[in-house]
């Protein structure tokens, strides 16, 4: 039995004034009914994602992945539940899974870039990272993974290119992260007058560390 736009309506509005206990007790009290709406079941496992229920929430997506197996959504749905409950294995097998049904997907490749980042799985971070790059070359998500990964792999050169190239492009705010990621680099690089220089007008506790790091060499 599918929900009224009225009931709908009503457990909305709970769901935007972030009043998460009513908009469960409705949930399952329409559940218990016999509703059994998908969207009903992506309010609850959306609802229990957020308070990190995420046995309850992975039950509730994964209803939707029976009912709708072609939905590369659900599947990527499954994929952020695992991250965020820091399931790795998890994460990856649901966002592969998820490519499996829409490979162009620039969200799910960035999301698996990351996850295999965090695991120091630096081949694969950069392989799915460029083919992100491929269809969202105007973002630099991609290109400040690749450089990432890439000063974890040692090659100094590579990832201080990139960096340069980033911040040309990047918003003001994101300027001081990327001028410290390039200063780490210049001083893997020995380029520590040039490190220091760039560290110099920078406040964050990274930017100090930086410095201290410079210290020591000299």
């Amino acid at each position: 039995m599918l929900l009224t736009e009225n009931l709908k309506t009503d457990v909305l509005k709970n769901f935007h004034s972030n009043d998460y206990d009513k908009v469960e007790k409705k949930a399952q009290f329409l559940v218990k009914k016999g509703f059994s709406d998908p969207w009903l079941c992506n309010i609850l496992a959306v609802i229990f994602a957020k308070q990190k229920k995420f046995r309850l929430a992975s039950e509730y997506f994964n209803i939707l992945v029976d009912l709708y197996p072609e939905d590369s959504e659900n599947y990527f749905n499954l994929g952020n539940l695992y991250r965020d409950s820091e399931d790795n294995d998890n994460a990856i097998k649901y966002y592969k899974l998820s490519l499996g049904k829409n490979s162009k997907s620039y969200e799910t490749l960035m999301e698996l870039s990351k996850v295999f980042l965090k695991e120091k799985k630096i081949d694969k971070a950069i392989f799915y990272a460029e083919k992100a790059q491929k269809i969202k070359g105007y973002l630099c998500d991609a290109d400040n993974i690749i450089a990432q990964s890439l000063f974890l792999k040692g090659k100094f050169e590579n990832s201080l290119k990139i960096y340069q190239g980033i911040l040309k492009s990047c918003s003001n705010s994101d300027k001081e992260k990327i001028n410290i990621n390039i200063s780490s680099n210049l001083i893997e690089l020995g380029k520590l007058t040039e490190a220091k220089k760039l560290l110099s007008n920078l406040k964050t506790k990274q930017a100090k560390y930086n410095l201290s790091l410079i210290n020591l060499k000299n």
